[in-house]
């Protein structure tokens, strides 16, 4: 059975925000689930640019202990506004 992509929503600032559970998402996380399988597709806020491979790059980085540089996720008040904005929105 092949499970629809987790869609996410990554700013300037290397937050990630998903829209369908109205939260920040942490790299812990996402190492997790790619560790067991779970697929995700990620867009630029505000421009809707496809950046899955930058934000695969990322979580690979964390998980190799590698510092993940200005790109690194951090909390970020405004994320809410996210669903609102992007192209997919909340569903």
């Amino acid at each position: 059975m092949t499970r629809t992509p987790r869609l996410l929503c990554r700013y300037d600032d290397g937050t990630v925000y998903d829209p369908d559970t109205g939260r920040l998402v942490a790299l812990g996380e996402l190492v997790h689930d790619l560790r067991t399988g779970r697929r995700f597709a990620a867009y630029e806020h505000g421009t809707d640019t496809e950046c899955t491979y930058r934000l695969l790059a990322e979580i690979l980085a964390a998980a190799l202990g590698l510092p993940t540089g200005p790109g690194r996720i951090q909390q970020r008040r405004a994320a809410a506004a996210c669903c609102t904005e992007c192209r997919w929105g909340r569903r």
